[in-house]
């Protein structure tokens, strides 16, 4: 194995693995109602309602799994109020 051999499988070794798909979630609220549970998940021309006795949490992964994706894009902007 010659130098340059041993430097691509160094350099292989050292580039970050791709991190997936990430999501933003922007949550709006207003004073005195920052703990409001979350009624409404929007996504550009999407939009999830909460079901009766859903969790927030069960719901923004709900919302987050069902969201489509485009080809080439990693990232999601949930709009959450």
């Amino acid at each position: 194995m010659n130098v340059n051999e041993r430097l691509d499988r160094i350099e292989a070794k050292l580039k970050p693995t791709s991190v997936g798909r990430v999501v933003w979630w922007i949550h709006f609220v207003s004073p005195g109602h920052l703990d409001r549970s979350i009624r409404r998940i929007r996504r550009g021309d999407q939009e999830w309602l909460r079901a009766d006795g859903e969790t927030d949490e069960a719901f923004r992964q709900r919302a987050e799994s069902e969201a489509a994706i485009q080809t080439g894009q990693s990232a999601l902007i949930m709009l959450m109020d």
